[in-house]
């Protein structure tokens, strides 16, 4: 009997499918596209350790894929880490373990050889959320815990968001008239208290990620383009910068990972971009039910001819 042999995208295909059923992919922890990425990272990661073990024989080296799920609306971030070694028979990946941070609460999950025994992403989230609220549960209120900050560090924060705010309103992102999230003052009170929050809780994260909403309509009123901007702040240092944009238009979406606020593009530019795309995909669609009702329209009339004769 011939038995077939699996091959190197087989495994990364089979793991994959068994860490989406976990909700371990990017739409389930909707997550900025590049920013998880988990089969391309596992894809990699499998494949330097085979290289490895290749050139040096080391059978248990292990890897590991980091990725973050944006849950609750994008207000809480729980970054994951993926321990993996390979099997010294089947040089298989192996599941080993599962570390997830949210804030200044964690989980570490060791496992067993099969991924069956891996918490979804969902049941992981919950963990620290219960976690969150029963270390929190006793805090004084927000604005007490600010108040009893150095005027320091409340100082510098508040300059760091003014500054990231000044370069969101010049590419046009925000505006002195917008409502809601898009008003530069509402935003800048967000960004605020984003900062300051992430500052007294930095006990565990000291790069904490976090995201902010802006959603303005172009010039030529073909909608509202959404945007969604993921920031990473070192909360020891007082630096700040922009990670990931995620900017849609109807069904059309863009993802942009600029290095810097100041290499954001312009808001019109992102937005003609997604406004072309969906005149095109509209243009199409239309073009479809015009010929599908011309075809109706000739089989019609060939019937009627035929009938008539």
């Amino acid at each position: 009997m011939h038995i077939q042999m699996e091959t190197f995208d087989n495994i990364v295909h089979n793991g994959m499918s068994q860490m989406i059923a976990k909700g371990y992919d990017d739409q389930s922890l909707n997550a900025f596209a590049g920013l998880a990425s988990f089969e391309r990272k596992f894809a990699i990661g499998f494949s330097d350790a085979l290289v490895l073990f290749d050139r040096h024989n080391e059978h248990s080296l292990p890897f590991s894929i980091p990725l973050m799920g944006f849950f609750r609306g994008d207000k809480d971030v729980v970054r994951f880490n993926f321990s993996f070694f390979l099997d010294e028979e089947t040089h298989k990946p192996i599941f080993n373990s599962v570390r997830a941070s949210m804030g200044d609460v964690m989980t570490n999950h060791v496992m067993g050889n099969s991924i069956q025994e891996f918490p979804s992403a969902e049941s992981i989230y919950n963990e620290l959320s219960e976690q969150r609220i029963f270390k929190h549960q006793n805090d004084p209120p927000f604005e007490s815990r600010v108040a009893a900050m150095e005027f320091k560090d409340r100082y510098k924060i508040g300059m760091l968001a003014n500054q990231e705010v000044d370069l969101l309103y010049e590419k046009n992102y925000l505006s002195n008239h917008a409502k809601g999230s898009s008003n530069r003052n509402v935003f800048y009170g967000q960004m605020r208290d984003e900062l300051l929050s992430h500052k007294m809780d930095h006990t565990r994260e000291q790069r904490a990620v976090f995201v902010l909403h802006t959603g303005r309509a172009g010039q030529d009123d073909r909608g509202i383009m959404s945007t969604r901007l993921a920031f990473q702040f070192d909360c020891s240092y007082h630096s700040l910068r922009i990670i990931g944009v995620d900017a849609r238009l109807g069904a059309e979406r863009a993802v942009v990972f600029p290095k810097n606020t100041d290499m954001l593009p312009e808001f019109e530019e992102l937005y003609w971009h997604l406004a072309y795309r969906k005149g095109i995909n509209d243009a199409r669609q239309i073009y479809r039910q015009l010929a599908t009702k011309r075809q109706q329209g000739l089989t019609s009339a060939t019937h009627r001819f035929k009938n008539n004769r």
